[in-house]
């Protein structure tokens, strides 16, 4: 009987090896799998609120940089310049229009594209976010300030004018302790 146990009943010796089983294995990879289906959507979910705290750290900067120009430009904030002709590829046809623009047509910077020289010069990532659902190539639209049409991830709305076509408000720029009167008539005193 002795010689049962040690061979087993077909003649094979049987040794204790430190190795997982197969079930051993296989519960093993199930573990792994449930813990993994658990972590990977809490890690995008954390990565997604890192790429919006980025962005809220960015408008953050762009409104530290409106605060500069204004204290450099008589307390005006960037405006400008005027509209030009509607053209199939001019999204910027009003003096102030809403308008995500960094440069028009021509190259000519426009609204929050006038805080790139000087004021966000060293960090002009700033106009673009990590977290946007449709993100714009940061290094290609900057590449084209100066050249042609680019564009930033933010709207900029700078003159209180909602106008596609049509002549801009015949008055000076806005100034930043005085940035005029929304549409119900109430006096605006917070720049977003």
């Amino acid at each position: 009987m002795s010689d049962i146990r040690k061979t087993g009943y077909f003649g094979f010796r049987f040794r204790r090896w430190g190795g997982f089983t197969l079930v051993e294995l296989l519960v093993v990879i199930v573990i792994v799998s449930l813990l993994l289906s658990v972590l990977v959507p809490s890690l995008q979910q954390a990565r997604q609120r890192a790429r919006k705290v980025l962005c809220i750290s960015n408008l953050h900067d762009v409104g530290a940089a409106i605060h500069a120009y204004a204290l450099e430009n008589d307390d005006s904030i960037p405006y400008g310049p005027a509209g030009r002709p509607v053209t199939g590829s001019n999204f910027y046809t009003v003096t102030g229009n809403v308008t995500s623009l960094l440069s028009l047509e021509d190259g000519a910077p426009v609204g929050m594209g006038l805080l790139l020289q000087g004021y966000v010069s060293s960090q002009s990532r700033v106009f673009f976010c990590p977290g946007a659902d449709q993100p714009s190539d940061a290094e290609k639209q900057l590449a084209r300030v100066g050249q042609k049409q680019a564009q930033s991830d933010y709207y900029y709305r700078h003159g209180s004018v909602a106008l596609l076509v049509g002549e801009p408000p015949a008055s000076p720029p806005i100034h930043l302790s005085s940035l005029g009167k929304n549409r119900n008539g109430y006096t605006m005193d917070t720049l977003v």
